[in-house]
């Protein structure tokens, strides 16, 4: 870690801290978006890191966009940070400039959004589902067809129809229904369609993988400190078998997504991407599972009380899971790259190849 990271990660992390807390993701399970938290995260440029200076950025690499990130995941930051560093990203893909607008990105290969023009104008029609954040946004980034091309159209949330729902987590996730919204020209971006999204579900495969590492951490850390201050039989609880048995599950499973969530930042930094981020995901996917079954485990019924932390990370794991591919999406996109490849290695040494590359580096 360079030294401009860990100042930067020291700093998110003390805001993170200080202005984050149960009561504040209470708030926003029931509807209520925390405007002083946002504006603070705004003020000190963390909703633009990543993106170049050029561009209307502050500057930083990938490797300082998703530390932060992760630091959101495991303070269960109860605003979008996540999702609009993600669409500054992907703007800054497409040599888009970027700004403080509290934004997010959406695409679902099912959604029926159509572009037209009338006259002098563009036209927003159709239905989005599942949009992250939606009753929150001032502009959400889609992908949709005009006359054959394929573009990114920046629109207004506000604009629609909003039908309010949640995911598991409480976090907004809306559906949302556009009629004649007009759109300015300017919003409008042509691009190579199979480029873009294939950036896109890698950044934000990436991008769920850092909140899940960064929420699985501060679950570990929960559960250290459960087991060291409980007593049992007139001792703590780590040092009962079974408990160091769960607690060693634990830290396991998190270390093995974390160190494979560094490696995947590190393979999109150097743009050395083969099946980093598929492997990342289903790695993490399938570690989720365990991470908050142990985790409920070592708690108890206190986990689950409205009182305790836990339930609020576990069920963002859950959520965040699903977001961006599960496993089958990932695994099935894993085992058709591997496939493809026009080398005549056996399926076996395919598979031990990328093992030893990834125990090399």
């Amino acid at each position: 870690m360079s030294e401009m990271q860990d100042i930067i990660i020291q700093s998110a992390e003390k805001i993170f801290k200080r202005h984050t807390t149960k009561e504040l993701v209470d708030e926003l399970e029931e509807g209520k978006f925390d405007e002083k938290t946002w504006k603070l995260l705004v003020d000190n440029g963390l909703t633009t890191i990543g993106v170049p200076e050029s561009l209307g950025g502050v500057g930083g690499d990938l490797q300082d966009a998703f530390q932060v990130i992760k630091l959101s995941g495991k303070y269960t930051l109860p605003v979008p940070l996540a999702e609009t560093i993600l669409a500054n990203l992907m703007l800054s893909r497409i040599e888009v400039q970027v700004d403080t607008t509290l934004r997010s990105i959406h695409f679902n290969e099912s959604d029926g959004l159509n572009l037209e023009s009338d006259k002098e104008q563009f036209l927003m029609n159709g239905q989005l589902n599942n949009v992250t954040w939606g009753r929150f946004l001032e502009e959400l980034i889609v992908v949709t067809k005009y006359n054959h091309k394929d573009y990114v159209v920046k629109v207004s949330p506000q604009q629609s129809k909003i039908e309010k729902r949640q995911n598991l987590a409480g976090e907004p996730m809306d559906d949302l229904e556009f009629r004649n919204v007009q759109i300015n020209p300017e919003n409008i971006t042509e691009i190579n369609r199979e480029s873009f999204i294939k950036n896109l579900m890698d950044l934000g495969g990436v991008t769920k993988v850092s909140q899940m590492c960064g929420a699985s951490e501060e679950i570990l850390n929960l559960c250290l400190f459960l087991t060291n201050e409980r007593k049992q039989f007139g001792r703590p609880l780590n040092r009962l078998q079974i408990i160091q048995q769960y607690l060693a599950t634990l830290a396991g499973d998190t270390v093995n997504i974390t160190t494979n969530f560094d490696y995947v930042v590190d393979a999109l930094e150097k743009h050395q991407m083969t099946y980093e981020v598929a492997n990342s995901k289903i790695i993490t996917n399938t570690a989720i599972r365990r991470i908050a079954e142990t985790a409920h485990q070592i708690h108890g019924a206190v986990g689950v009380t409205h009182e305790h932390k836990l339930h609020q990370l576990t069920r963002r794991l859950w959520s965040w899971r699903e977001e961006f591919g599960n496993e089958q999406f990932w695994t099935q996109l894993f085992a058709e790259k591997l496939m493809d490849e026009p080398n005549e290695l056996s399926l076996w040494k395919k598979i031990n190849n990328q093992k030893e590359e990834l125990v090399n580096t």
